[in-house]
């Protein structure tokens, strides 16, 4: 792998895009180590929104897919009695509510708000909302309407795994804990409650506290101060082969070797050279065959 290659754990504040972030990192990082470095991310975040992002570093970079896929956890507080048009502050009002008729549902409809929060774990399908970023004829969703085309977005599988009620804020702002699959709009979440209760609401503030197993409460999370990239081999808890010299040039020319399968538990596993840096990313296939995912020239 290229020098520098690994992963990062970020705090993305809010008002910046993930993309800027982006930009932003490969901007110090180039600076620091005097040379091109390519960054990537592994799922974006909201411009309002804050919270934990991955971004992947060089040859890390290859491994977004894994990444991609990793469940994500959010504290979400709900503003009740308004909604825009993208579910989110940044969108425009569509429907706001007076302040006592709004203090009046939320007084006669606690328990009701309660029930609807934790019955959300029960969709298995979302249409992602139009303001966002799914592709269509290769232009986002969002660029399709903010320049007045109407789209159709097709349902996904999505899971929720957790739709915790937390409480309700001194100004009545409601509090959820979410934890979903990779691909969940959580914004989609709140407009199919708004839906149940039949009352506009909106995402006020969302915070996405973990992807996967990796959370904010880790002393491994970089900020605008320091940045930190992880090597991949202490992050993920894959099992490793390390091969000698002679078998590492094979791979690296595109040879098949058989490998001694018997000690990999993890579907999914690196290959090491002598020297302990990565040369392959293989997946494992029944109980004796494997596959390559990716395998790195430089090492």
């Amino acid at each position: 792998m290229k020098p520098y290659s690994g992963i990062i754990f970020y705090y993305k504040q809010k008002s910046i895009t993930s993309y800027e972030l982006v930009k932003k990192v490969k901007k110090q990082l180039e600076s620091i180590h005097k040379q091109k470095i390519k960054v990537g991310h592994t799922g974006t975040l909201d411009k309002f929104a804050e919270g934990l992002m991955i971004l992947l570093i060089q040859d890390g970079t290859v491994f977004s897919e894994y990444f991609l896929k990793q469940d994500k956890t959010y504290f979400t507080e709900v503003l009740i009695g308004k909604e825009t048009d993208t579910f989110d502050p940044d969108g425009n009002i569509v429907k706001e509510m007076e302040k006592n008729l709004t203090k009046n549902f939320i007084a006669e409809n606690i328990k009701r708000i309660q029930k609807e929060v934790e019955r959300l774990k029960e969709l298995t399908m979302q249409v992602p909302p139009e303001y966002s970023a799914v592709k269509i004829q290769g232009k986002r969703s969002s660029d399709w309407v903010r320049s007045g085309k109407s789209v159709t977005l097709k349902p996904r599988e999505i899971k929720v795994y957790e739709s915790k009620f937390l409480g309700l804020s001194p100004q009545g702002n409601l509090f959820i804990e979410f934890r979903v699959s990779s691909g969940t709009y959580i914004r989609g979440l709140i407009k199919e409650l708004s839906l149940r209760l039949n009352f506009p609401l909106m995402v006020y503030n969302l915070k996405r506290t973990a992807i996967g197993n990796w959370s904010l409460d880790s002393e491994m999370i970089s900020n605008e101060e320091k940045i930190k990239i992880y090597h991949l081999i202490d992050i993920l808890d894959w099992n490793t082969i390390q091969l000698k010299d002679e078998l590492v040039k094979k791979i690296q020319n595109g040879v098949n070797i058989n490998l001694n399968l018997e000690k990999i538990y993890t579907e999914n596993f690196f290959i090491l050279n002598q020297k302990g840096n990565i040369i392959a990313w293989c997946k494992k296939i029944g109980t004796s065959l494997y596959e390559f995912k990716k395998i790195f020239t430089e090492s």
